[in-house]
Parts: C-alpha cells; structure tokens; sequence
C-alpha cells in the first residue's frame, strides 16, 4: 500500500500487517572445469512482503495489539504505531540451498549447503518514529532508522529488543580412488560446518529514548543516536550479549 501524502491506519481491536513466506525457485547449472564436471542445483526461498510506504505521515493505531509479521514501513516524514495492548514485530525466515555434484575419471565430490536468513521489520522515516504501548513493546531483529529526527520506544509495561537466529551448514564428502597395478585404494572423506548467527534489532537516529514502566531487556541489540541515548525503567534494565556459534 503506498500513498503520496499521509497514510493512516487505524483498527479497533488488532492491526495486523502480515508478510508470509513466498514460492521457492529451483535452478540446475552444468558446467566443465577441465576434466570435472559440476553439476549444481541452487534453490532460493522468498517473501511476499507486506509494505506500507507514504510520502508523508505513515500512523498505524489499533486499540487491542499491533502484530508486524517482517513487513516493511517507510515514511517520507514521521512514522507512528501505537497499540493499546501490545506492540509485535516477528520474524520470517527463508532457506538457500545449493547441492554440487563435482566428477572425473575415479574422482566423487558432493557438496550441500543450507542458508537461512532472517526477515525482521523495517521502520525507516525521513523525521521521528514513535513506537508505543500501553503494555509490552516487543521487537524482534527489527530495523529501526530514523534520517533526520529521534526514535522512541515506549511501553507501559515492558520494552522487549530481542534477537534472532540465523543457521548456516555445509556438508562434504568425496570419494577418490587410486589404482596400483595389483590393487587398488579408495579414499572417502566427510566434512560439516555449522554456523549459528545472530540477528540483533537496531535502532537509530539523531536521537533514541527507550522507556518502559516496568522492565526494558536490550537482547544484543545495537541502539546508535547522534545524539541523545536515553534507556529508562521502573523495574529491571537488562543488557543481554548474543553470540555466534561455529563448529
């Protein structure tokens, strides 16, 4: 949904703004590199994503929760969500594959690979961004980039920036066989990598207040003004490290 001035959306109880997980593209390459033949099959996952983009004012209202499922919203100017209850912005993941089939006289080598890649929501505003509840804010790999102007986080209740996760892995085995004169030797290797990475939410802009009645948890999130950076809590302040993990 796209408008040259203001863009409002205001619901009485939930305002759901939804992207979901789209077709899957498969493709087959072959090719020579001297006397091996490769034979490789990729295949690429995708999102149908929900955008909402104005030129102006872009404001999302609902008196019950606001849900954002990896959706994209772009304001030329000011960008608002208030929720009465809470405030959701989850993640969508898709899966790359890609298997090589690599040949040649007494030579075997296959290779598997599996990328996800985590879709979180982008806020991005040309002036200030507002993002508010009268119970729990809770942002999960989110983006939020405001150009020009200052970004608040404000929850009645809690302010929740978490991350996520993104897997990474990779299979080998090959085959090779050595022919003597009486006898011959086969050779068989088997390799795995595993990667798991993190996917922090990011705010930023001239400048970023978070505050929130009772607890604000900071998960590994990256939180950057030019400015002014104020984290405020009734309760608890929690700042959480995230790691990357390889084997």
């Amino acid at each position: 949904m796209k408008a040259g001035g203001d863009l409002i959306a205001a619901a009485g109880h939930d305002l759901n703004v939804t992207s979901v997980l789209g077709e899957s593209t498969t493709t087959t390459d072959h090719s020579r590199q001297g006397k091996t033949k490769v034979t490789t099959t990729t295949t690429t996952q995708y999102i149908d994503q929900q955008a909402l983009t104005a030129g102006g004012n872009l404001v999302l209202s609902a008196g019950n929760d606001v849900n954002l499922v990896a959706a994209k919203l772009d304001a030329g100017n000011g960008l608002a969500v208030v929720a009465g209850h809470d405030l959701n912005s989850t993640t969508l993941t898709t899966v790359d594959s890609s298997d090589t089939l690599e040949t040649r006289k007494r030579f075997k080598q296959t290779t598997s690979t599996r990328d996800e890649t985590v879709h979180g929501t982008d806020f991005t505003a040309g002036s200030d961004i507002a993002l508010q509840a009268g119970h729990d804010v809770n942002l999960t790999a989110a983006q939020v980039y405001s150009e020009t102007g200052g970004v608040a986080v404000t929850a009645g209740h809690d302010v929740n920036l978490l991350a996520a996760q993104e897997q990474h892995d990779a299979e080998q085995d090959m085959q090779k066989k050595k022919k003597g004169f009486l006898s011959s030797k086969t050779t068989t290797t088997h390799d795995e990598w595993h990667d798991s990475t993190a996917v922090a939410t990011t705010l930023s802009g001239d400048s970023v207040q978070i505050a929130a009645g009772n607890n604000v948890l900071l998960q590994g999130a990256q939180v950057a003004g030019t400015g002014d950076v104020v984290l405020a809590a009734g309760n608890n302040l929690t700042l959480e490290t995230i790691q990357n993990a390889h084997s």
